[in-house]
């Protein structure tokens, strides 16, 4: 599976683990998942770790195309916020991308691209406030 993902009760944040090749329907599968997740409490922060993709396998233009099912996902579980993690120059580029992608589609929403632990542990308390 491209993605897989854990669920911590105790933090309520999802981490999800995307690797190999990524595609636009690898996520949207993701997402649907997590819609279904009857585990996961409402009000979850989602951590991306982009580190272990070899090939990111859409355009930005492609990207496009996940902005409804984010937007869905958002809905149904009310997801407090989300952190893309990217510590080469190149996952970092996507986790930019992707962060911008959101804020386009909700200005209101946050989220947050990091490259290292400390930058995703203080995203994480600037969430939770």
């Amino acid at each position: 599976m491209p993605i897989e993902y854990d669920y911590d009760p105790n933090t309520n944040i999802i981490h999800a683990y995307p690797c190999a090749d990524l595609s636009v329907a690898d996520i949207k599968q993701y997402l649907d998942d997590i819609i279904h997740d009857d585990s996961i409490a409402d009000w979850p922060i989602g951590v991306v770790y982009f580190d272990k993709v070899d090939n990111f396998q859409f355009s930005s233009k492609d990207a496009i195309n996940i902005t409804t099912p984010v937007s869905n996902l958002r809905e149904k579980k009310h997801i407090k916020a989300t952190i893309f993690v990217g510590k080469s120059d190149l996952h970092f580029g996507i986790a930019r991308m992707m962060q911008i992608l959101h804020e386009l589609n909700d200005p209101n929403y946050k989220t947050y691209a990091v490259r290292t632990d400390e930058e995703l542990h203080n995203a994480i308390r600037d969430i939770l406030g």
